[in-house]
């Protein structure tokens, strides 16, 4: 295979480290939204409910950033690619809080520039979603359902820690579609 027959993207370490400290610092944020109501103790009536609800927002914002803070240090450390477009489909390693997929050619339908929250992506309409979907662990179905809420396909490769824009990637990823998708 020569280099027209695959794309590799890989990510771009100062982004990485500015994704990072982004990362640790809401992670922070997080941690002490879980020890406010220690510090202004309001155990009383109302309090406790008020109390809980901090607790609990600032427990689920912490692991779950905590989580994208480990993933985005080990792909920096790891040096791993964020997307791999070759002869076979593509795999994509840049949703942070998943672990990679690879969807086959033969079940993209279509690719397009879409985006949320300000943030240009390259979306995948795909052939049986569900049975893709269902690949993953209970967290990530739930991470990757979540994309609909925001108005975007399931499927959704960003390139924020690359800095490659997806409209200069979409090309040659449609290109190989058409070179090797069979129906």
């Amino acid at each position: 295979m020569n280099e027209n027959d695959k794309l590799i993207i890989y990510p771009n370490k100062m982004r990485m480290i500015v994704s990072i400290i982004g990362a640790l610092l809401v992670s922070l944020m997080y941690l002490i939204l879980l020890f406010v109501p220690i510090f202004l103790y309001t155990h009383n009536g109302i309090g406790i409910i008020i109390d809980s609800i901090f607790i609990l927002i600032g427990f689920v914002g912490f692991i779950f950033y905590g989580f994208i803070t480990i993933h985005l240090i080990n792909t920096l450390i790891s040096k791993k690619e964020i997307l791999i477009v070759d002869k076979k489909g593509i795999k994509d390693n840049s949703l942070h809080i998943a672990k990679e997929y690879f969807i086959p050619w033969d079940d993209i339908e279509k690719l397009f520039i879409g985006s949320s929250l300000g943030q240009k992506l390259i979306e995948l309409k795909i052939k049986n979603e569900e049975t893709h979907v269902n690949s993953f662990n209970w967290w990530r179905k739930m991470m990757l359902k979540t994309n609909k809420y925001f108005g975007i396909q399931t499927f959704s490769i960003g390139l924020f820690t690359t800095g490659v824009q997806p409209k200069d990637a979409l090309p040659k990823i449609q290109e190989l579609l058409k070179k090797y998708k069979k129906n």
